[in-house]
């Protein structure tokens, strides 16, 4: 007998998500086959069936019913039933990321619509490490999954600050495998011991701004949603070309409202193209610098789900939506409460960073096959894997509060080192045309990471020797901060140390591990930034952590944000 697939009811993007990725993990059961005259009965208020169209021999759907004209709201169709207090039927057809079509019917009575007694999907104990599935994606779907209420109960967009003001009836018409530095190279999922597994609400000061009747409304056609969106972009730029943060985290929200309340269904597949590879990737940059430097409560985000800008069509911007999600993931967390000196065997890891980090590695995958062939792809290739190797530590190190948790990456650490080393060592005489490489900007952030968190002396010292290379006038801060750091932790003169003599060394005590130098008296005068003002607090205060992940994103975010650790006064200057 043909079995349901779930009961509960089907109200968002992310419940609809969530189904689709419990029938491709076999969580629960598709449907194989249509409903027989005498299995009709099984259909009452909270049924729902969920079909991979090529795994079925059906076209259509049946259940002996006699419904309404069909309607459409949002994402789902929808019909009613024709007898009073009958059942409501919503239809969704969509296909992931790997081609495979898939369709979900569900029925509910109006009573049951508003009411707690029937569950969610996304929100069910059960369900709730597959809301999101490593591999698959729902491209369709993907910009309605972080606000599905707004596709839902879709606003007009027609009074964007962005478009001219015009009268309805003026709008305008519809217009390879990596070169291995050393022998032995380890997978990025290597290093821990472990696998990697493959709404706004409307008092928020950030609500996009409508009108409240709709009286001859028209919604803009496809081209002027474009045209908004680039417009919105470029208020942003001035805004923060004049030193104005607010007003430009005002426009981002308008802009983060504009994507969340579109209707993929009702746009053609050039406009969405354009969206999802072009400009969704903007508007994820800024929100992640408004993360670490303007967090509001209610500012909208854009969504999660690695989605803007596919990693095979883009890979070096895609990378963007994994830091987007990591740091998402990370603010709501605030403290960190851990110990992982406590942890009898590996720390914990939450399901969440374990998707996270299998989306970084499968993004590494893809880019090396994706990468374009040029004369530095070697040079590329190391520092993209510094990168993620960087970002990985980052996102799992953030329930804890000890510095210990460190002392588990030390694989990751010495690979970094190495691919650092090797790098410096190969750059051509003659300055690349098409890969723009600057040694002391792409990679001495991830030294310093190094330098400050790693206390196997052997790699801290060989980090810190590298930036010594490369800054010959030796003015760089690190270098003094460096030399203090493994002086008082290590207990030795920095001139005794060398790669070898550095193994005998053991890790230092938790307790003289030094967290923060820039909060630290014995560091006080030791570095000095122009134009900024140490001995006052910072206006934005950011973990290291996650600004470093900033510099793991592609080379555009990376340009956005700020010079040796301090914002810049972009962002800091003016009111």
């Amino acid at each position: 007998m043909t079995m349901k697939t779930y009961h509960g009811i089907v109200k968002t993007p992310a419940d609809a998500i969530t189904l689709f990725n419990a029938c491709l993990t076999n969580h629960l059961p598709s449907v194989r086959r249509r409903l027989r005259a005498d299995e009709f009965q099984i259909i009452q208020s909270g049924s729902v069936f969920v079909w991979i169209e090529d795994e079925v021999d059906f076209q259509y759907w049946r259940d002996g019913k006699s419904w309404g004209c069909k309607k459409r709201s949002g994402i789902f169709y929808h019909w009613s039933e024709r007898k009073p207090d009958g059942l409501s039927k919503k239809l969704l057809r969509t296909k992931t990321s790997n081609d495979r079509q898939l369709q979900l019917i569900s029925y509910h009575s109006e009573s049951q619509l508003e009411s707690s007694k029937l569950q969610q999907p996304s929100k069910d104990p059960q369900l709730v490490d597959i809301t999101h599935l490593a591999g698959i994606t729902y491209p369709e779907l993907i910009l309605c999954d972080r606000n599905p209420m707004a596709v839902l109960k879709r606003e007009p967009l027609r009074y964007s600050p962005y478009m001219a003001q015009q009268k309805p009836q003026d709008a305008p018409p519809q217009a390879c495998p990596p070169v291995s530095f050393t022998p032995g190279t380890s997978r990025l999922s290597e290093g821990w011991g472990m696998n990697w597994p493959g709404s706004i609400g409307s008092a928020s000061p950030f609500v996009y701004p409508q009108n409240q009747t709709d009286d001859g409304y028209s919604e803009p056609v496809q081209g002027s949603l474009i045209e908004t969106l680039s417009r919105c972009t470029r208020f942003i730029i001035e805004s923060l070309t004049n030193s104005r943060l607010d007003e430009a985290m005002q426009h981002l929200a308008n802009g983060i409202n504009t994507l969340s309340n579109m209707d993929c269904y009702d746009l053609n597949q050039p406009i969405l193209n354009e969206i999802s590879n072009n400009i969704a990737p903007i508007f994820q940059r800024f929100n992640i610098v408004q993360l670490c430097y303007y967090d509001k409560p209610d500012f909208p985000s854009l969504p999660s789900q690695y989605g803007f800008g596919p990693s095979n069509t883009q890979p070096k911007g895609s990378m963007d939506s994994a830091v987007l999600d990591a740091l998402q993931y990370m603010r709501a967390l605030k403290e960190p409460l851990m110990d992982s000196r406590l942890a009898s065997n590996n720390p914990f890891i939450s399901q969440k960073q374990r998707q996270i980090c299998a989306f970084i590695d499968r993004w590494y995958e893809t880019f090396l096959v994706s990468a374009e062939v040029s004369r530095d792809k070697e040079l590329m290739y190391a520092e993209t894997e510094m990168k993620c190797l960087t970002a990985k530590i980052c996102i799992l190190v953030c329930h804890f509060h000890d510095e210990s948790i460190y002392d588990r990456f030390k694989m990751w650490f010495s690979r970094i080192v190495t691919l650092a080393s090797s790098t410096l060592e190969n750059r051509p005489d003659v300055p690349p045309t098409d890969y723009k490489l600057s040694f002391k900007t792409r990679c001495l952030p991830l030294l310093e990471f190094i330098i400050l968190k790693c206390r196997w002396l052997h790699i801290r010292y060989q980090a810190w020797d590298i930036v010594r290379k490369i800054d010959k006038d030796q003015k760089d801060p690190i270098l003094r901060v460096g030399i203090k750091i493994i002086e008082e932790e290590h207990n030795v003169k920095i001139e005794d140390v060398n790669r070898d003599y550095g193994r005998l060394f053991p890790l230092p005590a938790e307790e003289i591990r030094i967290k923060d130098y820039t909060a630290d008296e014995r560091f006080r005068g030791l570095v000095n930034i122009p134009g900024v003002n140490m001995h006052t607090p910072a206006r934005f205060q950011v973990s290291h952590n996650q600004r470093l992940l900033l510099w793991c994103g592609s080379s555009e975010l990376a340009e956005l944000q700020w010079n040796g650790g301090v914002i810049l006064e972009l962002f800091a200057a003016k009111p």
